[in-house]
């Protein structure tokens, strides 16, 4: 990295942790009193050294990227490259800042960049490594059914409730792991309730930043949609938007020839 780009970064990091401790300002100086100024600096310093830390990990998970995959990184808009590396320096999970370098790679790559856009870094930051990992499943199953059932694209594929306690537990989330309906008895598991209420919630993320939506479909067996109900016959898929999104969080593929031994 040239001497400019470390001072560009270091600039960033000094603004950022100033910003990350204001909030608390006021307490530390009523209960260090006269040390509040050297305790202040601490505190800064820990945020500095993590976020440091945090983002030189997220450059050497982009640049092994391109090296896999034979790619040659273009230059990536401040409005999205900024949040991207912002928000990839204060996450604690790898699993997660994986993803960051996986977008960040995306928004890098020359022929995919425009797919990618500037409202990914908020979905990002507000996903938890158990829902990003339960949409991944999602994802993945709507690939394989779209393939299985030339549906031209997963955004037409779609989910029932049941088909989502299957995907809960083939991620390895489920408390209480199925593959079809609860029963009265299960229902009332604690264990049970508690992966419903980590589903639905999941799902209502999902909605809310338009990567799934509601899809109701009329059975065959009803000649007339004059008495349908939704509730019971409503499935949930995919968005254009959503469609891009999770393939912007996932590694990019490698060029042809390129990365395959």
């Amino acid at each position: 990295m040239a001497a400019d780009d470390l001072d560009l970064v270091k600039t960033g990091i000094e603004a950022v942790t100033s910003e990350a401790i204001r909030p608390v300002s006021d307490l530390i100086r009523s209960l260090f009193g006269p040390a509040a100024e050297e305790a202040g600096l601490m505190l800064k310093d820990h945020v500095r050294v993590f976020r440091a830390k945090r983002q030189l990990r997220l450059y050497m998970r982009t640049a092994e990227i391109f090296e896999k995959t034979g790619l040659t990184p273009q230059h990536v808009p401040l409005k999205l490259l900024f949040p991207i590396v912002e928000n990839a320096s204060v996450e604690e999970s790898d699993d997660l800042q994986d993803r960051w370098a996986n977008l960040l790679a995306h928004a890098a790559d020359p022929a995919e960049g425009h797919t990618v856009s500037i409202s990914f870094p908020t979905i990002l930051r507000e996903l938890t490594p158990r829902q990003a990992k339960f949409l991944d499943a999602i994802y993945h199953e709507a690939v394989k059914r779209s393939d299985r059932w030339r549906k031209h694209g997963v955004e037409n594929v779609s989910f029932s409730y049941v088909d989502f306690i299957s995907l809960f537990t083939d991620a390895g989330l489920a408390r209480y792991p199925s593959h079809q309906r609860y029963s009265v008895a299960e229902s009332d598991r604690q264990d049970v309730k508690d992966d419903e209420h980590e589903r639905q919630v999941a799902v209502d993320m999902f909605k809310r930043h338009g990567i799934m939506e509601d899809a109701y479909e009329i059975p065959p067996n009803r000649t007339s949609s004059r008495n349908w109900e939704p509730e019971i016959d409503s499935t949930i898929q995919f968005t254009l938007l959503g469609a891009q999104f999770v393939a912007a969080c996932r590694e990019p593929e490698a060029k042809s020839g390129i990365g395959l031994g």
